[in-house]
């Protein structure tokens, strides 16, 4: 999509080796990291890159959602390595990891996208929101990691079906600036 909208895609993250094989396949100019997102840092990814803390234009990561699919689990296997793809991880903590390399990086803009089933249950829980906040004792949530990064932070499910997708599939898109850009992301 980035590509399709004139951006440049500069590096990814990706630890599924056939995936790795598919977007060398498609993409072989664009580096790929495959080490497991937690062996990775915001560093390593700027060192890679060529840019400097903050120079970033916007950060694209979406942890898997297995974890938030009303399909699955969810709770009841949180905190376990299980079985992903062709290999074996724990998955409901990514969005933690997301938000340390969020804050080595510091790009203008971060995005990233879940299942709608995110904001149901206990997964609502752990997402957290602003609301939540009122009372306190909510920097443990996904939502306030991504704030404490020194992000504005919004999220909404949005259905492609709404915009010309063939598909009925309802994704809870978070998007974040940083404070310092003074933008409105209502």
């Amino acid at each position: 999509g980035y590509r399709l909208a004139g951006g440049d895609v500069l590096a990814i993250n990706e630890f599924v080796e056939l995936a790795q094989d598919t977007y060398r396949a498609n993409y072989p100019d664009t580096p790929i990291f495959t080490q497991d997102v937690r062996e990775l840092t915001g560093e390593i990814i700027l060192n890679k890159i060529g840019l400097k803390k903050g120079e970033l234009d916007i950060l694209d990561g979406s942890p898997p959602c297995s974890s938030f699919s009303i399909a699955g689990a969810k709770e009841k296997m949180w905190g376990e390595v299980k079985k992903y793809s062709d290999t074996e991880q724990r998955t409901d903590d990514l969005f933690f990891e997301f938000s340390r390399i969020l804050n080595d990086i510091q790009p203008k803009v971060f995005v990233c996208e879940n299942v709608a089933g995110i904001t149901q249950g206990a997964s609502k829980d752990l997402l957290g929101s602003d609301q939540l906040n009122m009372f306190g004792g909510e920097e443990n949530t996904i939502y306030h990691s991504l704030v404490n990064c020194g992000y504005n932070v919004r999220y909404k499910i949005l259905n492609a079906k709404d915009y010309g997708v063939p598909q009925n599939r309802a994704r809870t898109i978070f998007i974040g600036v940083r404070k310092d850009i003074k933008v409105d992301i209502t």
